[in-house]
Order: C-alpha cells, then sequence, then structure tokens
C-alpha cells in the first residue's frame, strides 16, 4: 500500500472526525438555546401573570375613580422591572414584541385597555408554555365564576390571585 493512499485515508478521517463534532456541537447549543428560551418564557408566563393580578387594581380602581395605593404601585412596578429584565436576556422570543408594547407604551387609552391585553398575551403565552395546565384552567374558570356570584364567597383556591387579595 502506498504512503499516498494511507494519508489521504488519514486526512479524510480527520475531517470526517472534525464534521461529525462540529455537527453534534452545533445541535447540542441550538438546543440548549432552545431550552434556555422555553425555560424564560415560562418565567415571563408566571411574571405576567403575576403583573396581571396586580393590575387589576388599576382598572378596578379606574372604572371606581379611586387612586391606586402606593404599594399597588410598587408591587406592580417591581414585578414590571423583572419582567423587563428576564425580556431583555430572551429577547428572541416570539412575545417580545407584545411585552415591550405593556411595559413600555403610553398610548394606552385605559389601564383597563392595557390589562385586557395582559390577560391576552398571558393565554398566548400560556397556550405555548403549558398548554395542559390552560386547558384545565379554561374548564374550572367557567365553574368559579358562578360560585363567585354567589352571595358570601370566599376564595378557598391557594394559588388563586382573589385567595391571595382576599377577594
Amino acid at each position: 500500500m502506498e504512503l499516498g493512499s494511507i494519508f489521504v485515508g488519514f486526512v479524510t478521517g480527520v475531517l470526517l472526525a472534525l464534521a461529525g463534532a462540529w455537527i453534534n456541537i452545533s445541535l447540542t447549543r441550538k438546543s440548549e438555546s432552545r431550552s434556555t428560551l422555553e425555560a424564560a418564557e415560562y418565567e415571563m408566563y408566571l411574571k405576567l401573570n403575576e403583573l396581571y393580578n396586580w393590575y387589576f387594581w388599576f382598572s378596578t380602581n379606574e372604572l371606581h375613580q379611586q387612586e391606586t395605593s402606593q404599594e399597588v404601585v410598587d408591587e406592580t412596578y417591581k414585578i414590571a422591572s423583572d419582567l423587563a429584565r428576564l425580556l431583555h436576556a430572551n429577547e428572541r422570543t416570539e412575545f417580545a414584541s407584545d411585552l415591550i408594547k405593556i411595559l413600555y407604551d403610553e398610548s394606552y387609552p385605559t389601564y383597563d385597555a392595557r390589562w385586557k391585553h395582559i390577560s391576552a398575551l398571558s393565554d398566548r403565552v400560556g397556550s405555548k408554555v403549558v398548554p395542559v395546565h390552560i386547558k384545565h384552567l379554561r374548564e374550572l374558570g367557567e365553574s368559579n365564576i358562578h360560585l363567585m356570584a354567589e352571595d358570601g364567597f370566599v376564595a378557598k383556591a391557594p394559588a388563586s390571585s382573589r385567595f391571595k387579595l382576599r377577594i
């Protein structure tokens, strides 16, 4: 066997090994990047729901023409700031445009309009990141509305915002 054939075989083997390693590294990075974004979108979903729960007071107080307490303003700002930091670190999310609008756009005509946009976006994000959870919550939502309409209703579900807010 001649030396040239051995050399060509060796070089070909090295190149194939390098190409395989490069493909493996690329696929691993892509997978890790996707996993990181999925985890971040879940965190954004949780923060968005928290923002929705606190922003309720702005919408309600606007309806009743009352001032919103500084405690609610401070907590809402903290949650919005946390959400903005998450978004900044994960701006490749498909929800970036809507999140930026909710967090920074001053053109909403009312607090209620922004609150409804938060709700709609939360539904969209939830449908992506926790589809089974959303399905079950929608089923419970209808029966819960009827229960809440009853006289003397007291929230007992520990993960509901009504339980936390004692309404």
